[in-house]
């Protein structure tokens, strides 16, 4: 019965998988609501950036920071990117819920959704993983905690994902769209956008040096240019209607200085990070994440871990917090970890997910009770 079970869902590519795929994200909700404190999921998952989420939801963008608030006194919503938050007012309006319910809700739907295309992603590379191993793994994989928050994770790993099938699948068009989607989700994603356009340009060089043409030349540069006018439209959006409401269309950067942001360099980081007992653990993370994107570079994955070396480096650059959040909650990274822990024997496998199935409970209360150390 349960070869039949696995032969069935290994041709499956399409709804079957997919209700597959959210029945099994069905049972790790009602674990999570269990775990709860008060018994209520909307709450206890609301940590941390959630504040700011659900008060962009309610109330819209400052037009000034918070003076009022000992907390977050001079800080503001601007560095929160506008996608996310829109998708959940609509959801609150639509459905008539409050801002912390559709702010879950966004996610919640989006996750197994996201699940389901990396899964596809995997299939456009030629690597084909069992489908009831695959997503059992990346529902306990520990460091998925945000995409069952208030969080936009969801939506920017989901469009990131739908730009690399678009652009194998060359449909230019489509990617353009997500690319203008991506920059309005997150401070990183019109970045993430020049660098994968650099790199497919400078693929595109490298493919055709022994026979170079003005024709390449100009239809690669042309390709290239249209996604990035279509990501910097996307961001020039937000910093359009930041100038409208507070006279700074970048208030979004420069807002950082109130959480004690400042540029520097990653060894000037480290160093600054392991005297201080809150942060010694993000050093460790750095050096796992860097160890791992390595070994995704050596893998073949080299497009994959040289974007998130580059957006590493720029999470990096003013502190080492979330570095781990960042890189391993990352779909690539993810997707490299699944296709690795496919190649253990069975039985690792099944000590594997017993594993993470314990880590995942770890995680899940000290979210819940506010610690944020493992995560």
């Amino acid at each position: 019965m349960k070869r039949l079970v696995q032969s069935s869902l290994k041709q499956t590519s399409g709804l079957k998988f997919l209700l597959f795929i959210y029945s099994i994200c069905f049972v790790n909700l009602l674990i999570m609501k269990l775990l709860a404190p008060d018994g209520s999921l909307t709450s206890s998952t609301c940590q941390l950036d959630c504040f700011w989420y659900t008060d962009i939801i309610r109330n819209g963008y400052a037009t000034h920071p918070l003076l009022d608030d000992s907390l977050r006194m001079t800080q503001a919503n601007w560095a929160f990117f506008p996608l996310y938050p829109m998708l959940s007012y609509a959801l609150h309006r639509l459905l008539s819920v409050s801002a912390l319910h559709s702010a879950l809700l966004i996610n919640i739907i989006l996750w197994p959704v996201l699940i389901y295309l990396m899964y596809r992603d995997l299939l456009q590379r030629n690597i084909q993983l069992n489908p009831i191993l695959y997503t059992l793994f990346m529902v306990l994989f520990p460091f998925n905690i945000w995409y069952t928050s208030q969080y936009s994770e969801g939506t920017f790993s989901l469009l990131l994902v739908c730009i690399f099938m678009a652009l194998r699948q060359k449909r230019i068009v489509l990617a353009a769209l997500f690319c203008c989607l991506i920059s309005l989700s997150r401070p990183t994603g019109f970045l993430s956008v020049l660098f994968i356009t650099a790199w497919f340009f400078c693929h595109d060089l490298y493919r055709n040096r022994k026979s170079p043409s003005f024709t390449m030349l100009a239809d690669s540069l042309q390709k290239n240019l249209f996604l990035i006018s279509a990501a910097g439209f996307g961001l020039s959006l937000y910093v359009l209607y930041l100038f409208h409401i507070t006279g700074d269309g970048f208030a979004f950067s420069h807002i950082q200085i109130a959480w004690l942001r400042k540029f520097n360099w990653l060894p000037v980081q480290i160093i600054n990070a392991l005297p201080q007992k809150h942060e010694r653990i993000f050093v460790i993370y750095l050096a796992a994440a860097s160890f791992v994107l390595y070994k995704m570079f050596r893998k073949g994955w080299k497009l994959e871990s040289c974007l998130m070396a580059f957006i590493l480096l720029i999470a990096t650059s003013t502190k080492l917090i979330s570095v781990e959040r960042f890189v391993f909650s990352n779909p690539f990274v993810m997707e490299f970890l699944a296709v690795a822990f496919a190649t253990l024997s069975v039985r690792k496998q099944r000590v594997g997910l017993f594993c993470l199935f314990i880590l995942h409970l770890i995680v899940i209360r000290l979210w819940f009770h506010g610690k944020y150390w493992f995560i």
